[in-house]
């Protein structure tokens, strides 16, 4: 009974996957944020690991139905957060590039996330995290979506 499964919002988050795994400099996806002893956990040749999170859909604009028995539109923007974890190296900043162009081709490879979204739009994080042997850094993709009041 898992219906939270086919969701708009966790269609957008599973296409972020997908889109993830076909970039080929990045070895592991998952869809949690792990912890520095958890990046421990994965081995050297499964680095770059991306990592998936999602915020909840945030309401910008609603539209009410004119036909009564229909439901209202509601377009919300969801902020799905991709980490990105490679293990540091003599060259760090080049490699963080190298991904960063990766990804920001991949991802916008489709803005409208197969017809489920209005818009994606790609935010860097400005911060990068360097704690050795691990470099990291991180995307937020706001993503603009319509749905109704029956789900999100």
């Amino acid at each position: 009974m898992a219906t939270w499964r086919n969701t708009t919002r966790e269609a957008l988050v599973n296409e972020v996957k997908t889109k993830l795994e076909a970039v080929d400099a990045i070895k592991t996806v998952v869809r949690r944020l792990p912890t520095y002893e958890g990046l421990s956990e994965f081995n050297e040749s499964q680095f770059p690991v991306a990592s998936i999170t999602a915020g909840l859909p945030v309401p910008t604009e609603k539209k009410s139905a004119r036909i009564p028995g229909d439901v209202d539109r509601i377009m919300s923007d969801l902020t799905i957060r991709v980490n990105c974890y490679f293990q540091d190296n003599e060259d760090a900043d080049a490699t963080l590039s190298e991904l960063l162009e990766k990804l920001w081709i991949a991802l916008y490879a489709d803005p409208r996330f197969e017809e489920n979204a209005i818009e994606a739009v790609l935010k860097p994080i400005a911060d990068v995290e360097y704690w050795h042997p691990y470099c990291a850094f991180g995307i937020d993709i706001v993503v603009t979506y319509i749905h109704s009041t029956g789900g999100i």
